[in-house]
């Protein structure tokens, strides 16, 4: 798991290994979406894998839609 920090400019740099991966350049544009808040506390914690797994399929869905 890669990890960055937000600068005292409001800048975030996306690690090299993740831009490489992603095969993300300069000029590449993103949509930001606060998801804070939006996940209830009940019921059973989740595994990061099991997290990690329902974002992929949530991407999924939205690239099936055309959204990504």
């Amino acid at each position: 798991m890669e990890t960055t920090r937000l600068s005292s400019k409001g800048q975030i740099i996306l690690p090299k290994a993740v831009r490489d991966f992603h095969r993300w350049g300069p000029g590449t544009d993103f949509v930001v979406e606060d998801l804070a808040g939006c996940l209830k506390g009940e019921g059973p914690s989740l595994t990061l894998e099991a997290m990690g797994a329902a974002i992929d399929a949530e991407v999924q869905v939205r690239r099936d839609r055309g959204r990504y």
